[in-house]
């Protein structure tokens, strides 16, 4: 179960005034900022619905280019096979034609011009393939194509989800930098002020106010940097999620501890079953065994069977007695033996042969690229859960040393260099567990990829 990360003050004591002054009112501030950069969705989460990760994951799979052409290639698939059994499906036809034989002189009557003698015929026959190997291996072959395709769609589609979902994490991350940004930024303004009244006081020399200087405008530089990049990341996730550019993509914020459990032997198992990849190179396989059957049965005999109905008649028929007079039923059954082709299927097998071994050598190397992921995927997973560990020990240690180093520098016993250090240490330390919370979001998610389960 997901549990959030207490809220706790950061940035330690600080001043506005003098020394010792006014600790309690910036600590009452940090505390609350840090509730707003690790887990609020933000002031808009009241007011609006906010897109969750599965939400964006819901929209990408209906949106996204890339899974909408992954679902035209199942029906183009889903149309060849309907196509390859027409072969052995029977065919019904009609038809009809007229024809008018001009003779060299044209005679005339009181009604008008002769122009020769008109015939009215018509046609309907029926077709049935009876034998025909290379046609059943077609349908077959056709078959596993569908199949593949299938895979094929559903690995498209865990692909995008994969993609979404790290994108939302990445512009989640964007906006949780740019709040910790945005506070460093002003805390380090308050400490500019504090220490500028120290100056003013004789307490601490010129040099402490200009350092500080510096690391205003240096943070300065990374909040502007970071409402930068919370547009990019923003711009990113629209266009994974198929939505038009310019569009802006309000996400929920709120960021959750997640707990990892991670059975080794399960996740290889379930991948080596379950992954859509290696489902679609076993019907690529079996579509390139059926080709190969198809190539072998161009050698045997194939019987087709028709039925015919026709009749033709001078001048336009009346009625269907006049029809039935001059009508005809025919039935034919066609066998034909190849005997020599030219090497044509000789030339076909060998073909189909390597097409076949090259099916079986890719789902080879399928399986071992499957594996490695899963590998990849367990390791990233163990690695999230432990630096969640690490970046939460980290934090709490920076903060509770830029409380002592500002308790120190209070009483002169610090340095303003030693001040700063503690400063970025903890905002280093901030992002660091922010991050650490974000990447075990994806690190399930991949994990969910790597065993196979559908989206």
């Amino acid at each position: 179960m997901a549990r959030r990360i207490r809220e706790r003050g950061w940035f330690g004591n600080g001043a506005a005034g003098v020394r010792g002054g006014g600790v309690g009112a910036v600590r009452r501030a940090a505390t609350v900022a840090l509730a707003g950069v690790l887990l609020a969705a933000g002031p808009a989460a009241a007011q609006m619905k906010l897109l969750s990760a599965d939400e964006a994951v819901k929209v990408a799979l209906e949106r996204n280019p890339g899974a909408r052409q992954a679902a035209e290639e199942l029906q183009a698939a889903s149309g060849q096979a309907m196509a390859a059994r027409s072969a052995v499906l029977p065919q019904f036809g009609v038809g009809a034609r007229y024809n008018n034989t001009i003779r060299e002189s044209i005679g005339y009557s009181s009604s008008g011009v002769r122009f020769g003698t008109e015939f009215w015929s018509g046609a309907a026959s029926f077709d049935q393939t009876l034998i025909s190997f290379p046609a059943w291996a077609q349908i077959r072959a056709a078959s596993g194509a569908q199949d593949a395709a299938a895979a094929g769609n559903q690995a498209a589609r865990a692909d995008v989800a994969l993609l979404a979902y790290r994108q939302y994490y990445a512009l989640l991350k964007a906006y949780k930098f740019k709040r910790v940004t945005t506070l460093s930024l002003q805390l380090r303004q308050d400490q500019l002020t504090r220490t500028q009244a120290l100056f003013d006081l004789g307490s601490v020399a010129r040099g402490d106010v200009l350092k500080q200087k510096v690391t205003v405008s240096q943070a300065q530089q990374e909040d502007i940097a970071a409402g930068k990049n919370i547009i990019v990341q923003s711009a990113l996730l629209a266009g994974i999620l198929g939505l038009d550019i310019g569009t802006t993509v309000d996400i929920d914020t709120a960021l959750t501890e997640v707990a990892i459990d991670v059975d080794s032997a399960a996740v290889v198992k379930d991948a080596l079953e379950r992954r859509p990849e290696l489902a679609e190179y076993r019907a690529r396989l079996a579509s390139a065994r059926a080709n190969l059957g198809g190539a072998q049965g161009g050698r045997y005999p194939s019987l087709t069977g028709n039925l015919s109905y026709s009749f033709q008649t001078a001048g336009f028929p009346e009625d269907w007695q006049t029809i039935d007079e001059n009508a005809r039923w025919s039935a034919n059954l066609s066998l034909n033996l190849p005997v020599f082709d030219g090497l044509f299927a000789k030339g076909r097998i060998r073909e189909a042969g390597a097409r076949q071994l090259q099916a079986e050598y890719e789902l080879q190397r399928q399986e071992l690229i499957i594996v490695v992921e899963v590998e990849q995927a367990l390791q990233t997973a163990l690695q999230a859960r432990d630096q969640i560990r690490v970046a939460r020990d980290g934090f709490n240690a920076a903060e509770e040393d830029l409380k002592l180093t500002q308790e120190k520098y209070n009483v002169g016993s610090a340095t303003v260099i030693e001040l700063i250090d503690s400063q970025l240490s903890l905002t280093t330390a901030a992002v660091d567990l922010i991050n650490a919370l974000a990447d075990a979001h994806v690190a399930q998610m991949q994990l969910k990829r790597a065993r196979g389960e559908k989206f």
